[in-house]
């Protein structure tokens, strides 16, 4: 039993003391699936390998990866020996496009130097004429004591003096214009580099795959990494026709792509899914219900069996390690669902570079049919809204919507988080012929007895009228939100509740107090609605919020 073991560790020995070459691949991304908060990234390239031991190093340009996630397999004959994530201190970032900035950078330094050095060349003749200048005060103030001074020779002096002051003020002009162009150049090249870089230094990152080739083969080898610098999250655009006849809602991926590779003509797939970052199985322990703290003894011996049971659980492995999900199908236009969520897989490549802008990518359009109709509060605002209600299914995502009406930007709103089957709103703007009222026309209150005994208890009537009409040339339909008073204490009493007509919902959407009428107009038609409700109340505390 012992030889085969000793033999198995000798040829591993030997496998570990050969040689390996290393060979550098050329490879590209070819696919991309997005999630809500990272990326996870496939590369895939051709390399030719000899026999035994090849060490095959993949480039990446990503500025961060996380080095658990990076994976590799091989489609060739031999083994995968090790998977092994590297990071290189290099002299310059690897990504060519910072790599063009920074040489930008250089040469626009160095032309700022030259014109900074010609403006103090410019300086020293200026100080030069000055000098001169000055010198010749005091010569012209020296022959003006003993005689003329020369004509000719005065006039040669300041003529050089005009024109070489006149030179170099233009001189010195178009420097500081120059050096002013530079410094703009120089600070928008900068921008774009604090866009592009990443805070931590330069690095290499190389994937290392140590592949043992059982011959001179071509091998074709396929890497994936995920990266935090890139996200995708919904964008809606809702548009609804001027008759009403539904909703075409179309949602857009709208991706962040800042990982400092640029993906080029890649199959992009964008997923909900929520990726699992230290996220453990929640817990429960016992609910122990104790005596009080005399009883020592028993809370002891039960605390240590409580440790014991912990310590066991903890030996427990939760997860058992789950196998390398398959690879990719091929590219199809058409959504997907997974156990956890939903994907989608853009039906074209697409092309979207590193940088620090928005690009917006249509995932998908659907038809909804919907109820219309007018919607208001009068206690809140006069305006009536015309609505669009519509039933959420678990494809719809909570994120900003853009609303069109008739062809036309009505505004901004957001898709709400609702659970598949809830009903959510879009609000189509105002309608200004249909108008809704809230008067009060009664609010008394009731102190005494027959006018002549003071009570302990105040009693207030009050009463509502809520109207509502339609000047349109067609019906309508409204829904018309008010609400009662809700007691929190029994020194509080609601009584004697009037509604005509009464309410269609009552406490609705589970908010107590909150009533919904439903009601038609015709055209030119107007409806009322009667509130009313008595409360009684002790006379030295009036009730807040009333």
């Amino acid at each position: 039993m012992r030889k085969p073991i000793l033999w198995a560790i000798l040829m591993l020995a030997c496998t570990c003391g050969t040689a390996q070459a290393a060979v550098r691949m050329k490879t590209r991304i070819t696919d991309v699936t997005l999630y809500i908060d990272q990326v996870q990234i496939h590369r895939r390239g051709k390399a030719m390998v000899p026999p035994g031991m090849t060490e095959l190093l993949i480039d990446t340009r990503a500025f961060r990866i996380d080095a658990d996630s990076v994976t590799a397999r091989v489609l060739g004959d031999g083994q995968i020996i090790s998977v092994q994530y590297k990071e290189i201190p290099v002299s310059a970032a690897p990504q060519p496009e910072i790599a063009a900035l920074e040489k930008q950078l250089d040469g626009l330094t160095l032309k700022k130097r030259e014109q900074v050095d010609r403006r103090q060349t410019l300086s020293d003749q200026k100080t030069f004429l000055d000098a001169l200048l000055d010198f010749s005060k005091t010569r012209i103030r020296g022959e003006a004591r003993t005689g003329m001074p020369d004509p000719q020779e005065l006039t040669g002096t300041l003529t050089f003096l005009r024109e070489n002051y006149q030179r170099i003020r233009r001189e010195l002009r178009d420097v500081d214009q120059q050096i002013n162009r530079i410094e703009k150049d120089i600070d928008t090249v900068r921008r774009k580099l604090a866009l592009l870089q990443s805070p931590s230094e330069n690095r290499d990152k190389v994937i290392s795959v140590v592949f043992n080739s059982e011959t001179g083969q071509e091998i074709t080898v396929e890497a994936s990494y995920t990266s935090p610098d890139a996200a995708w999250s919904p964008v809606y655009k809702a548009a609804v026709a001027p008759e009403l006849s539904g909703i075409d809602l179309t949602m857009f991926a709208h991706v962040v792509q800042t990982t400092g590779e640029p993906w080029s003509r890649v199959r992009l797939t964008v997923s909900n899914v929520i990726p699992l970052k230290g996220v453990q199985l929640p817990d429960l322990h016992s609910w122990w219900i104790d005596m009080p703290e005399y009883l020592t003894e028993f809370r002891n011996a039960r605390s240590s069996r409580a440790m014991a049971e912990s310590k066991e659980s903890l030996e427990m492995p939760l997860f058992t390690k789950s196998p390398a999900p398959k690879p990719a199908g091929p590219a199809r236009a058409s959504k997907s669902r997974t156990a956890l969520s939903f994907e989608y897989t853009l039906p074209q490549p697409v092309d979207i570079p590193s940088r620090n802008r928005e690009t917006l990518l249509p995932l998908f359009s659907k038809h909804l049919t919907g109820e219309f109709y007018h919607f208001t509060v009068p206690e809140k605002t006069p305006l009536t809204f015309l609505v669009a209600e519509a039933t959420a299914d678990s494809e719809l995502l909570a994120g900003p919507l853009n609303l069109y009406f008739g062809g036309r930007y009505v505004g901004k709103t957001a898709m709400p988080e609702k659970k598949a089957g809830a009903a959510f709103l879009l609000n189509l703007g105002a309608d200004r012929q249909v108008i809704a009222r809230r008067e009060k026309i009664i609010d008394k209150k009731d102190e005494t007895f027959f006018g002549k005994i003071e009570r302990d208890t105040v009693v207030r009537k009050i009463r509502y009228r809520l109207s509502v009409e339609n000047i349109k040339d067609s019906p309508v339909r409204m829904k018309i939100l008010d609400h009662l008073p809700v007691s929190r204490t029994d020194k509080i009493v609601v009584k004697n509740v009037v509604l005509k007509p009464e309410p269609a919902q009552k406490d609705y959407e589970g908010r107590e107090g909150v009533l919904m009428w439903d009601l038609s107009l015709s055209p030119g038609e107007k409806k009322t609605i009667e509130m009313g409700f008595e409360i009684s109340h002790p006379k030295d505390a009036p009730p807040e919020g009333l």
